[in-house]
């Protein structure tokens, strides 16, 4: 018995990766993410995390140099239905917590790396 059709596994297959969680994702406070980044430099400089107020938002916490100064930044992604809003200048929405960490690392032309502690 094969049942359902293809579109149907499909929407399954995507609404499974939607849940699961990159490997930057680490269940830490906004502290820790910081402490994290600036400990670990070589594996990588940018993570997300539970956000702070509860909510079943993320936020994504990054480390880079600037003027000869390492910078840390965090920023909100707020949960929109099913899409995550991250809460930059211009407001971009992905459909998967992956897809926030590609909008980081693109956006930066790979100058930010996904943080992957061995």
């Amino acid at each position: 018995g094969s049942s359902g059709s293809s579109g149907e596994v499909l929407a399954k297959e995507e609404a499974r990766r939607a849940l699961e969680t990159p490997s930057c994702f680490l269940k830490v406070s906004r502290l820790e993410a910081q402490l994290l980044l600036e400990r670990y430099p070589e594996c990588g400089n940018l993570l997300l995390r539970p956000s702070g107020d509860g909510a079943d938002g993320v936020s994504v916490t990054t480390r880079q140099m600037h003027n000869g100064t390492h910078v840390v930044r965090h920023y909100k992604v707020k949960r929109e239905g099913p899409k995550y809003v991250i809460d930059v200048e211009q407001p971009f929405s992905c459909t998967s917590l992956d897809a926030v960490v590609n909008y980081f690392v693109s956006h930066t032309k790979k100058a930010l790396v996904p943080f992957l502690l061995d």
